[in-house]
């Protein structure tokens, strides 16, 4: 059965499986960095994903090939832990068959694929020693995710979060506490010094974070400071001319640091608006919970169309129906039969991924106190909080909260289930 949505995840994104998408020149220069020394100086994208497609030889199914089978090895592992630890398995399985935006997600070429299944799997291992103790199930897990810190950063501030938990619950000693939080800057010297080499900056992250901060303030509808949330915007480009002139990126590291001021003040200075952003910000958790896929490679397509859906989507999104049934028809004017079953499924996609949120909330509230009492759910919990506050203060993207859509099963899984030691 996972054979068989991989392959149909594959053969649904092959218009969009390529090279163009996601950053895909930036990635390239890493790739010549790494097979000629060709020097570049990018702070953002990180050289993980460009290292790996030069290992692999820019070969588009190695790369998808890698993507599932760490995806597989991420849900084997989940398997394994759910068979050892709780009564059935039927809830498992059927969470993951209907998963598409799971495995929609892991069918782009993308270092979100990577990352999410290095930490996923740096999480079962963690979960693993809450419930044996054993040492090496802590390093090995604290090793793997700072290692998915060379595709993104995405987890590089959780992942102290994740060592704090650990030894505010008394589970792990200082020793291990100062050991863990060594393994992950060993880890990541090398990313530190080749940017203090290129850059002057010892830099453990992508530099790109003033950049999401301050477009997410855009989210806002009619927000005042004249953001919207698009590469490109007017205001926030002018930002960036009015104080160091035109052609310059926003992922330099010195406009990076200015971006994440700017943030800060533009919330200082209207905290009112910012409030609303953020409960702007649950409304956009809550009706775009998860990835849908890119079955009709919209990205790829004229902006008159990528335009359009945009408008439907945010029509729907107001509830304004009609509207939004209008910009959508306009989107596909010349709707086939193929580009048909891809809305369907894009549709059906969409509510999975709505069922999967709304379960999730039910069961999580019901089963509240059972968080406190069980520190494996605490732990699968305070991740899923994490990435909600990312969502909600910075920036919501449905592809931010799919990367942990198997912490999600896991939580559900620990509440809903009984485990093998009750009887």
């Amino acid at each position: 059965a996972l054979l068989f949505i991989l392959i149909f995840s594959y053969l649904g994104h092959t218009e969009s499986i390529n090279f163009d998408l996601y950053f895909g020149t930036l990635h390239q220069e890493f790739s010549d960095f790494f097979l000629s020394g060709k020097k570049t100086t990018l702070t953002h994208p990180l050289w993980g994903y460009g290292i790996l497609r030069a290992l692999l030889f820019n070969n588009i199914l190695l790369i998808l090939s890698v993507q599932y089978l760490l995806l597989i090895l991420s849900i084997n592992m989940a398997f394994y832990y759910v068979r050892k630890n709780f009564n059935s398995l039927k809830l498992f399985v059927t969470l993951i068959i209907i998963g598409l935006p799971l495995f929609f997600f892991h069918s782009q070429l993308w270092p979100k694929s990577i990352t999410s299944s290095l930490f996923i799997i740096s999480a079962i291992l963690i979960l693993n020693f809450i419930k044996s103790r054993k040492s090496y199930n802590l390093y090995f897990a604290i090793g793997i995710c700072s290692f998915s810190l060379h595709f993104r950063s995405d987890y590089y501030f959780l992942i102290h979060i994740v060592c704090l938990f650990l030894f505010f619950l008394s589970l792990i000693n200082k020793i291990q506490l100062f050991n863990s939080f060594l393994i992950i800057h060993l880890m990541l010297l090398p990313l530190g010094l080749f940017n203090l080499s290129e850059n002057q900056k010892y830099l453990e992250t992508s530099s790109n974070m003033g950049h999401v901060l301050v477009l997410g303030l855009g989210q806002l509808p009619n927000n005042p400071w004249r953001l919207t949330p698009k590469d490109g915007d007017e205001t926030f480009n002018n930002i960036i001319k009015n104080k160091f002139g035109k052609g310059r990126k926003s992922t330099e590291v010195n406009i990076d640091q200015y971006l994440k001021s700017t943030f800060l003040n533009f919330i200082i200075n209207n905290p009112k608006s910012y409030f609303k952003k953020v409960i702007h910000g649950v409304k956009l958790f809550l009706l775009d919970p998860f990835y849908i896929g890119n079955l009709g490679n919209f990205r790829l397509a004229g902006e008159d169309y990528i335009e359009k859906l945009r408008q439907a989507e945010n029509d729907f999104y107001n509830f304004n129906i009609f509207d939004g049934i209008i910009n959508l028809k306009s989107a596909f004017k010349e709707i086939s039969l193929i580009n048909s079953i891809k809305i369907i499924i894009t549709i059906i996609t969409k509510i999975i991924g709505y069922f999967f949120i709304f379960s999730f909330i039910i069961i999580l509230l019901k089963n509240f106190k059972k968080l406190f009492n069980n520190k494996s759910s605490l732990f699968l919990f305070i991740i899923i909080f994490y990435q909600f506050l990312v969502s909600i203060l910075v920036f919501h993207m449905p592809t931010y909260n799919t990367s942990i859509f198997l912490i999600y099963v896991l939580l559900i899984l620990t509440l809903f289930n009984k485990p093998k030691s009750v009887r």
